[in-house]
């Protein structure tokens, strides 16, 4: 990013999380512990999509007004 010119972002990550972390259903499975054992992802971490979610509003508030 700073290579093409833009200074201003931030690069997050999230421990212990899998993929698509932030979805409120499991789906396609019926379940969470389904979808953990087939995919192989950790179980649901409220606090990190909490933390997510609260970022992503931030980047929304601040970009977009």
């Amino acid at each position: 990013m700073a290579k093409a010119g833009n200074e201003d972002f931030e690069v997050i990550e999230y421990e212990g999380v899998g993929h698509a972390f932030m979805n409120d259903l499991p789906a396609p499975y019926d379940d969470w512990e389904s979808r953990e054992k087939t995919q192989g992802f950790p179980p649901r971490n409220d606090a990190q999509v909490k933390l997510a979610w609260k970022r992503v509003i931030a980047f929304f508030d601040k970009h977009l007004k």
